[in-house]
């Protein structure tokens, strides 16, 4: 399932090459998706720039199927600021915003953050989470991660050493994703790639000076040494976390990456990005090494992607079918 920056949300059908519309097609940037996160196997959360949080449940198992409907749980306001982060811990939502506040909602609560609401100390624009500990940072905010139960800080990363001119080096974290309990994988706005081990040290003990070509924007894990990351230009490349070194690079994106996840089913060898050249792309490594299986068009510019294991073990199918041609046309 997929936002846009229109407010729209599509549920796309990489094996069908289509996508549909989820609820109103009413198109406002005030209430433009920022950040989508599956719930359940057959809900998903949406954050909006209006402040709204939306519980949306579908019939099928797992938005496996385009004919399943979707209808809207629940709505809540109380989002501060805007929201860069969106996961689930258990039953909970958990939602950072651009200024360092993270908010955590439970099921029974009417309001944004009526279960914590922490502030963790400088803007924010990398956000993941793992079990009850988040990982934050953004520009001049080093990564930090906190632990949601006790609301304190556990570990502080420190920046790196000046360069050969002894000027200090600047801090913009992008993305930020564990590996495990103790280690974490960084990409920064200056196209750094960094590892961390919070048992080690603070600084990064392996790192990769111009790890893309231009700023980057997204990463996600594909398995344990592998680590794919989207620029800001669509640029999309796989690097092995051993070595620190580029070992592909995936055509498509001709935009900004808004938006990269793994297939859950197939965390190691398919994932998928979306993109503002408006297109949605999935990748399977075990159909083709480098070129998307699949690759839709959505119209509007995308901002957030979610995507739930696929409803068939059948490949992927670049061409929609002919009676989705309509549908496509009206999206």
């Amino acid at each position: 399932i997929v936002g846009d920056e229109t407010g729209l949300l599509k549920v796309v059908d990489a094996e069908r090459g289509s996508a549909r519309l989820v609820g109103d097609a009413r198109q406002t940037r005030r209430r433009g998706v920022l950040a989508l996160t599956s719930a359940a196997s057959a809900s998903c959360v949406c954050a909006r720039t209006d402040g709204t949080l939306e519980t949306w449940q579908s019939e099928d198992e797992a938005f496996g199927t385009s004919d399943a409907s979707c209808e809207l749980a629940s709505r809540r306001a109380g989002l501060l600021g805007e929201c860069v982060g969106l996961a689930m811990a258990d039953d909970r939502v958990v939602s950072v915003s651009d200024d360092g506040r993270v908010q955590v909602t439970g099921p029974t609560d009417d309001v944004v953050g009526g279960a914590l609401t922490l502030d963790v100390e400088g803007a924010t624009s990398a956000f993941a989470l793992r079990d009850d500990v988040v990982a934050v940072g953004g520009r001049e905010h080093e990564l930090s991660l906190w632990q949601l139960e006790t609301s304190s800080r556990l570990w502080r990363a420190r920046n790196v050493p000046h360069d050969h001119l002894e000027l200090r080096r600047p801090v913009w974290n992008a993305a930020v994703a564990f590996r495990s309990a103790t280690t974490l994988v960084a990409g920064t706005t200056y196209r750094q790639l960094r590892c961390y081990d919070v048992r080690a040290q603070r600084r990064p003990i392996a790192e990769r000076q111009e790890a893309t070509e231009f700023a980057l924007r997204r990463l996600v894990l594909l398995g344990e040494h592998t680590v794919v990351t989207g620029d800001v230009a669509g640029g999309v490349l796989a690097h092995d976390l051993r070595s620190m070194r580029v070992v592909a690079r995936y055509t498509g994106p001709a935009g900004s990456t808004r938006a990269l996840v793994a297939s859950p089913d197939r965390p190691t060898t398919r994932f998928a990005a979306a993109s503002l050249d408006r297109h949605v792309y999935v990748w399977d490594l075990d159909v083709d090494k480098k070129k998307p299986v699949a690759t839709i068009y959505c119209r509007q510019r995308l901002t957030a992607l979610v995507c739930w294991p696929s409803s068939s073990s059948s490949g992927g199918n670049q061409t929609p079918r002919a009676d989705d041609e309509d549908e496509m046309e009206d999206l």
